[in-house]
């Protein structure tokens, strides 16, 4: 007996035949080749099978664009395919609809082949043969047919979701995607999808939970297989939120809500998949800027502004529960980082609930947070205090002076407890962002922490360093930077007061690493801001008997104001403008003092000190351009 692919073989080779001999014959010869072969079709599924071979064969050898054929086998081939428009193609698509619904159970095979055969003539048919009601009828109780069928292994998929085998679980995750996109593409939802949808959310709530055998102290190759479990999980919880929002949003409030009102006869595992599931709403229902507090009150679809407003409510609801609940004095180390995080995502709950501020910092700032005894807390210290300045940096955006300012001293003793190079560099940025907002309310509290800010910095600068740390040098310098980018912000909002009431001491020594950083800092920014500050602090005390003493015998006296190593464009100008503050303030006391002293001291020729004097007396734009010759000139 003939083996199944001897079988098909000669099943080909039979349709090859029969095609070559329908190309010489067909339409002259023998003009009801088609129809003859229709014919044939009532016998069974073996004429269908060779029938469909047939056609298959026909169009390798009349309309396969890979095959490069003569131009008289062109013209036969057109001849062929405008012939069969005329005569046979409804009577072809007819019979595909028949095969179609014939054997759509019983055969599958001759099913695809149909289909194979369908997308082979579409090319060259009139389409609207195909795309009609008739078929598109057919493909909709296909896919009902697939979604039901598929609907019926949903059960099953929930029970290996929920398997305590984490691999097993994550084996149908994809299963469990692809039946959620096939929902949200096919549009419309039924009771039974919806439950299963439901159930399948309460499996992805429970497998978030953290396992007892979880080792947090030293976490080896298990805890990063279920860091990395859990993360494909919430990709899962995302793709729920987007299809039902509202039933993600009702069952996460549940539990949250359930657990966080008995958090402590809880576990901490049901705790801090709580939290997470609270924390991963942020991302699986995203809001507008990240406010997911105040939804709009007006305009849009009845609908849509009926959800936002319910999503609004039932955030505001959770996280009230989160921060009043006591949830943050958790012993375990998991709760207390996601609750810090947690904190941190909502921030702008805050703007609303502002009677929350004092206890939240406290309890980041207190032993439940930066001062944690517990190890794993304090080896995450750096990522609780950088929480800290996070929370602390758009609380400056949502609040007035009088909400946050009171709060600020606190918040920086705890930042600067222990004030390290990238401690130092990171709080910078948010006194900087609280000086441009408050201005002049904010003078009390910089005066307070000005000289202990300041020094901080300068000891962090001076420590020994060796020679291949390349990381902490690339850190001091932007140390470096931040602090000179700390003076301009004061000097730039009117809070000079702040530097005139140093004492004389420290005011020299702040003032010397102005200069310093104008000449010898090797970074066109900070020097560009340098030079900013000597100017500013020109216009405000160049006056006699206006700054603090001994201000203007600074501004002469100071060799180390070399201008020849202004080292870009940038400090050059920066430089000019400042000589010119000068010049504006002290007039030709200047003029007098360069001519005499200081660019002598410097070895340019009396011809150059002559110009250059001159230029200073000049208008901005002359005086500006002429510094560029100047400096080329004197430095050959």
């Amino acid at each position: 007996m003939a083996t199944d692919a001897e079988k098909v073989y000669i099943q080909n080779k039979t349709a090859q035949l029969m095609a070559l001999v329908f190309v010489v014959d067909y339409p002259d010869r023998w003009p009801s080749f088609i129809a003859d072969v229709l014919s044939t079709l009532h016998t069974g599924a073996n004429a269908v099978d060779l029938y469909l071979r047939l056609l298959l064969a026909i169009d390798t050898e009349v309309v396969d664009r890979e095959i490069i054929h003569t131009q008289a086998e062109s013209e036969r081939n057109n001849r062929i395919k405008d012939t069969m428009r005329e005569h046979c193609v409804v009577d072809l698509t007819n019979s595909w609809y028949d095969i179609l619904v014939k054997y759509e159970k019983s055969h599958p095979s001759l099913v695809c082949q149909c289909h194979d055969v369908i997308g082979a003539y579409i090319c060259w048919i009139d389409i609207t043969l195909i795309a009609n009601d008739r078929l598109d009828k057919k493909e909709v109780e296909k896919k009902i047919m697939i979604r039901q069928a598929v609907e019926s292994k949903v059960t099953l998929l929930l029970v290996f979701m929920a398997s305590d085998y984490d691999d097993i679980s994550a084996a149908v995750f994809d299963f469990a995607r692809d039946y959620i996109q096939m929902i949200k593409q096919n549009g419309g939802l039924s009771e039974v999808e919806r439950g299963l949808l439901e159930n399948m959310l309460y499996v992805v709530i429970t497998k978030t939970k953290y396992d007892e055998s979880y080792n947090f102290d030293q976490a080896g190759e298990e805890e990063a297989m279920f860091d990395d479990y859990r993360k494909r999980l919430k990709v899962v919880f995302d793709n729920l939120a987007a299809l039902i929002p509202e039933v993600v949003l009702k069952v996460t409030k549940e539990y949250v809500v359930t657990t966080l009102n008995r958090w402590q006869a809880s576990s901490y595992e049901d705790v801090e998949a709580a939290v997470s599931l609270l924390y991963n709403l942020g991302e699986a229902l995203p809001a507008s800027h990240g406010n997911h507090f105040s939804g709009p009150t007006q305009g849009g679809d009845p609908a849509s502004l009926q959800v936002s407003q319910v999503k609004t409510s039932t955030m505001q609801e959770m996280m009230r529960l989160l921060v009043s609940s006591g949830v943050s004095a958790h012993s375990h180390p998991a709760v207390s980082l996601q609750f810090f995080e947690c904190v941190a995502r909502y921030e702008k709950f805050f703007a609303c609930e502002v009677q929350f501020i004092p206890g939240i910092l406290t309890a980041f700032l207190d032993v439940r947070g930066m001062r944690n005894a517990n190890p794993r807390v304090g080896l995450e210290r750096e990522v609780v205090g950088s929480g800290v300045r996070q929370l602390m940096h758009r609380l400056v955006v949502c609040l007035d002076g009088n909400s946050l300012l009171p709060l600020l001293p606190t918040a920086s003793q705890a930042l600067l407890h222990t004030p390290s190079t990238n401690a130092l560099t990171e709080y910078l940025p948010l006194i900087n962002q609280s000086i441009t907002k408050f201005q002049k309310d904010i003078g009390p509290f910089l005066q307070n922490i000005f000289v202990p800010l300041v020094s901080a910095i300068f000891t962090a600068l001076s420590e020994p360093l060796e020679e291949n740390e390349e990381e902490e040098k690339r850190t001091r310098r932007l140390l470096q930077r931040g602090y000179y980018l700390f003076l301009t912000t004061i000097v730039s909002n009117n809070l000079l007061d702040t530097l005139a009431a140093l004492d004389a001491t420290t005011l020299h020594q702040v003032l010397m690493s102005v200069v310093q950083g104008a000449v010898e800092f090797p970074d066109p920014v900070a020097q560009k801001n340098c030079f900013v500050i000597l100017r500013r602090l020109t216009e405000a005390w160049g006056e006699k008997d206006v700054g603090p003493p001994g201000f203007v015998e600074f501004l002469y006296t100071q060799t180390t104001f070399d201008l020849n190593d202004a080292q870009t464009i940038l400090a050059l100008h920066e430089s000019v403008t400042c000589l010119q503050s000068v010049y504006k303030r002290r007039g030709e006391e200047l003029v007098s003092y360069l001519r005499s002293e200081y660019l002598p001291k410097m070895e340019v020729s009396p011809e150059l000190i002559a110009e250059y004097c001159q230029a200073l007396t000049s208008d901005a734009k002359f005086f500006r351009n002429y510094s560029k010759i100047f400096f080329q000139r004197a430095k050959s």
